[in-house]
């Protein structure tokens, strides 16, 4: 049980027991789901310009799909509203983030606005925009950072 149950004036209490380490629960994976008005022109996007696998589609037509790159999942589903991707974002932690900025300047998918620089909190970033709009910031610790 995680709480415990304590009367006062007839009143019964709970109060969250401290936890052990057994007890918690641990968080493991976050895997974005986001939108897409065409989900297998999508998947192909990020395999083609941003070096994403295919792992699997769904649905006749397809209206479900993910990809996977080094251990990072990205869902993608079906959605008919054009403004939706363009109000979502999500960030991802990159190793050697210049070598990925080299990479994706080769595909021509970085954002206008998205070139890589030291951001005041610390962290290297740079941004790009999917097909239907949605921004991908990938980010890496700066070392030289304070």
């Amino acid at each position: 049980m995680l709480f415990d149950k304590r009367y006062n004036n007839g009143i019964t209490h709970f109060y969250r027991r401290s936890l052990t380490m057994s007890d918690r629960a641990k968080l493991s994976l976050a895997i974005p789901v986001i939108p897409a008005l065409d989900v297998v022109k999508a998947i192909n996007f990020y395999e083609e310009k941003l070096g994403f696998a295919k792992d699997f589609d769904w649905g006749n037509p397809v209206d479900y799909g993910g990809v996977i790159r080094d251990g990072i999942e990205i869902h993608l589903f079906r959605c008919e509203d054009t403004e939706l991707a363009k109000n979502m974002m999500f960030r991802i932690m990159v190793k050697n983030i210049e070598a990925l900025y080299a990479e994706y300047q080769g595909t021509n998918v970085i954002h206008t606005n998205g070139a890589l620089e030291i951001k005041p909190w610390g962290y290297k970033e740079f941004g790009v925009a999917d097909l239907d709009g949605v921004c991908i910031t990938f980010c890496e610790e700066d070392d030289q950072s304070e």
